[in-house]
C-alpha cells in the first residue's frame, strides 16, 4: 500500500508542476511516440521470480495505447532454497490513457493490465501409501519421489504512472498498481491413493502449494527505445 500511496503523491506533485507550466504542457501534445520498445528493469530483481522481459508499446491514439509484454523466468526463489530444476514464463497486456502532460517531454498515465505467469518446478516429495489418516504413522509405507509442481498466476492491476522522455529516442517510466491474484496449482503425485506430506525444498505451506486468491501490489520502471513517432 506504501507504494501505492507513494505513486499517488508523485502524480499529484506532477500535477502541480504542469499547472505551473501550461504552455510546455500544450507542446507535448503535439508530437508522440508511435512505437516503443521496453525492458523491465525491475523484473530483473524481483525477489521471487526475477525475469527477463520485453514489451512493446504501441500509441494506436494520441491519448491511448496497448502494450504486449513477455518474459523469461531466470530463477525461482518462492522455495525454501532457490529451485535448480523449473521452466517460467510471464505475459501481460496493458492498457493505458495518458491523461495529463506535465512538461514538454513527460507525461502522467493511469493503465489496466492482466498478467500471466506459468511455472513448472521438479522437486522431491514425500508420499505416503495406504495411509488411514494424515500422519505418516498410518501408512503402510513411505516413499521419496520427484515430482513437477505446475502453477498458473493470472492478476489485474490498475496501474499509474509517468512516462519522461529523456532523449529523442529514450524513454524512462516508472508505475504503481494495486490489484487482485489468483495462484492455481498442480503436481503429478496427485492421486486418490496417496498422501503427499511434504516437499523438500518447498516446505508446508508454501504457496505454490496453495489455490489460493491475493491482493497484489506492483512497482515498475522500464527504459524504453523509441522505435517510431507520429510526424
Amino acid at each position: 500500500m506504501r507504494v501505492v500511496y507513494t505513486a499517488l503523491c508523485l502524480s499529484m506533485l506532477l500535477l502541480d508542476v504542469k499547472a505551473q507550466n501550461p504552455d510546455s504542457a500544450q507542446a507535448h501534445v503535439s508530437t508522440f511516440n508511435k512505437w516503443v520498445l521496453k525492458v523491465d528493469g525491475t523484473d530483473l530483481v524481483h525477489p521471487k521470480d526475477p525475469a527477463l522481459t520485453l514489451a512493446m508499446e504501441h500509441r494506436f491514439l494520441q491519448r491511448f495505447s496497448v502494450s504486449q509484454e513477455l518474459g523469461y523466468v531466470m530463477a525461482v526463489y518462492e522455495t525454501n532454497e532457490p529451485a535448480s530444476n523449473f521452466i517460467g514464463v510471464k505475459t501481460s497486456t496493458d492498457l493505458r490513457a495518458y491523461i495529463a502532460p506535465y512538461s514538454p517531454s513527460g507525461s502522467l498515465y493511469v493503465g489496466i493490465a492482466g498478467d500471466y505467469r506459468f511455472l513448472k518446478v521438479k522437486d522431491r516429495l514425500t508420499l505416503g501409501y495406504g495411509c488411514t489418516g494424515d500422519d505418516l504413522w498410518s501408512c503402510n509405507y513411505l516413499s521419496s519421489e520427484e515430482t513437477e509442481v505446475s502453477t498458473n498466476r493470472w492478476t489485474g492491476i490498475l496501474k499509474f504512472g509517468v512516462q519522461e522522455q529523456a532523449h529523442p529516442r529514450v524513454l524512462i517510466e516508472v508505475d504503481a498498481g494495486i490489484g487482485l491474484g489468483y495462484l492455481s496449482s498442480k503436481n503429478s503425485a496427485n492421486d486418490e491413493n496417496v498422501t503427499i506430506f511434504e516437499f523438500e525444498n518447498q516446505g508446508d505451506g508454501n504457496q505454490l502449494l496453495s489455490n489460493t486468491w491475493s491482493h497484489i501490489f506492483t512497482f515498475n520502471a522500464k527504459v524504453g527505445i523509441v522505435l517510431s513517432q507520429y510526424d
